[in-house]
């Protein structure tokens, strides 16, 4: 049977986020958009501090859905997520010595749709005191202690499932009342999940929650009313579009589409530190860099853009409401072949405060995409002699909803 459309496999970036201190934990509730050309219903702000940022862009996503359906905020667990990533690497790969944080989409679909989602403040409820989860780093540390001469390193231990977890407890530091929760649910050994029959994971009375039962809503095509639907329908029928595939601007107005229908749109890019300058990303700024900056594979979530039309500047950041007439000719000439695109503003996961990576002073956790940076060309490896790497356009794929 052919995978769903969102579960095909995304090459450019497995082993992606190769960026140090990569994605990040919840900060204040609020909406990171108001005062935007569109407006894109999210939640807080966080900050990876490994390389997840793919499953807190796809919490962030999800998050905004459920909002928009229920006008409830649930502050999803990637440190969850990120567990159970690890149990299955570590499961499936008996010669594992290291666990690899980077992924994709697709293996957060998969992930998902086997054992569903669990809030932060029950999965790891410490993990809500800060902005930035130190706790994911130390349990790196520990894995990866056990697997290279600790219990995982012993030969076969990898397939015993019940030691694989017992690691993994121990090395998140997990609290009796989340480990009883696994048990219950999936068992000692993972004996069971949610996409699968035969033996399904029995969630009542938990506050684990599987994809079908968390409700969504999203259009079916540009314009029309939201349809509610679950987390397990949007994770197969949304689809992830490339960039360099396609002609650059009708790829642009399909994601101004969404953005003016409300919806987060989780993008992969790559992101070069040596291009930052006060949460924009430049072409002008990467030329002029000693180019000394971390760089590597990225996801975030798009949720504004920014675009020159006939009838002027429309500035990121400044509300236009569909509604009122005048508001929706400048939306309408924003859509036009002739207006140019001049960023697309993200919600990104290094957090509000981060010196080494600072946000924009205006809109904090969030960052500038230039389209002269995303375009490129530029070099678009991780290798510190840019000379042996070949130029790429930046701007890989955007994940889009049926219709669009």
């Amino acid at each position: 049977m052919a995978l769903p459309r969102f579960l095909r496999p995304l090459a450019a970036l497995v082993g992606a986020l190769a960026l140090a201190a990569g994605c990040a934990p919840p900060a204040e509730d609020g909406d990171a958009s108001v005062d935007a050309i569109t407006h894109v219903p999210g939640t807080s702000t966080e900050s990876q501090s490994i390389g997840n940022c793919w499953l807190y862009a796809t919490a962030a996503w999800a998050e905004s859905l459920h909002l928009q359906a229920t006008n409830e905020s649930i502050d999803i667990s990637q440190g969850y997520w990120t567990y159970w990533d690890w149990f299955d690497k570590i499961s499936d790969e008996p010669n594992l010595r290291a666990v690899r944080t980077g992924g994709h989409l697709a293996i957060a679909a998969t992930l998902g749709a086997r054992y569903g989602l669990m809030g932060a403040k029950d999965f790891l409820p410490d993990e809500l005191r800060g902005e930035q989860s130190q706790r994911q780093v130390r349990a790196l540390a520990a894995i990866n202690a056990s697997l290279a001469s600790g219990p995982l390193s012993v030969p076969g231990a990898h397939a015993d499932r019940r030691l694989v977890r017992a690691e993994l407890d121990k090395a998140w530091a997990l609290p009796d009342t989340s480990k009883e929760l696994l048990d219950r649910v999936f068992g000692p050994a993972v004996e069971r999940r949610f996409d699968t029959a035969a033996q399904r994971a029995v969630k009542d009375g938990t506050p684990i929650l599987a994809a079908t039962d968390v409700e969504v809503s999203y259009p079916k095509r540009p314009g029309t009313a939201p349809v509610k639907t679950t987390l397990a329908t949007a994770f197969h029928d949304w689809d992830d579009q490339y960039y360099r595939m396609q002609d650059r601007r009708t790829f642009q107005i399909r994601v101004q589409r969404a953005l003016h229908d409300g919806l987060p749109l989780i993008v992969s890019w790559f992101a070069d530190l040596n291009a930052l300058d006060r949460g924009s990303f430049t072409r002008e700024t990467l030329a002029s860099s000693d180019h000394s900056r971390e760089r590597g594979q990225h996801v975030t979530v798009i949720i504004d853009y920014q675009a020159k039309t006939k009838l002027g500047l429309l500035e990121a950041g400044k509300t236009l409401d569909p509604k009122v007439p005048e508001d929706k000719l400048k939306l309408d000439s924003a859509l036009e072949r002739d207006a140019v695109i001049e960023l697309f503003r993200v919600k990104n996961s290094w957090g509000t405060t981060r010196a080494d990576r600072p946000s924009l002073p205006s809109s904090p956790g969030n960052f500038d995409l230039y389209l002269t940076y995303l375009d490129g060309p530029v070099s678009t490896c991780s290798d510190p002699d840019v000379t042996k790497c070949k130029e790429n356009t930046p701007l890989d794929a955007v994940y889009l909803p049926p219709g669009y």
